[in-house]
């Protein structure tokens, strides 16, 4: 990735002020853990049952549905494709999940804050 994680974050979070529910924060960079809430809060509201958890393999097939608020998944198809047809030696599978997963662990942290600001 050429930008960081949160910038990636930012850009790939699809925010519509004439459709987005009304706790949808909006696309602004002083919004981003109010941003990786709502992503991570609804990823694990279409992609888990009531009891179960938002795991990163939960996360990886959310994402693969190609959510609206969150279109990340063909992102990086494209850039593995790209890579091979370079001809760099890549495992395209491994490559995007390795990326996804890269971006769940920054969005787990990032609630981490998010909840930890929300206590003060």
């Amino acid at each position: 990735m050429n930008t960081t994680i949160k910038d990636f974050i930012l850009n790939n979070y699809e925010w519509d002020k004439d459709e987005s529910p009304e706790d949808a924060p909006e696309n602004k960079k002083e919004n981003y853990f109010s941003i990786c809430h709502y992503i991570l809060k609804t990823a694990k509201e279409e992609r888990c049952r009531k009891d179960e958890a938002l795991t990163s393999s939960r996360f990886f097939q959310w994402v693969s549905g190609l959510p609206s608020i969150f279109d990340i998944l063909y992102t990086f198809e494209n850039a593995a494709d790209v890579l091979i047809e370079q001809d760099i030696k890549i495992d395209k599978t491994i490559y995007v999940m390795g990326e996804i997963t890269a971006i769940y662990k920054e969005l787990l942290k990032a609630e981490e804050y998010y909840q930890f600001f929300k206590t003060l």
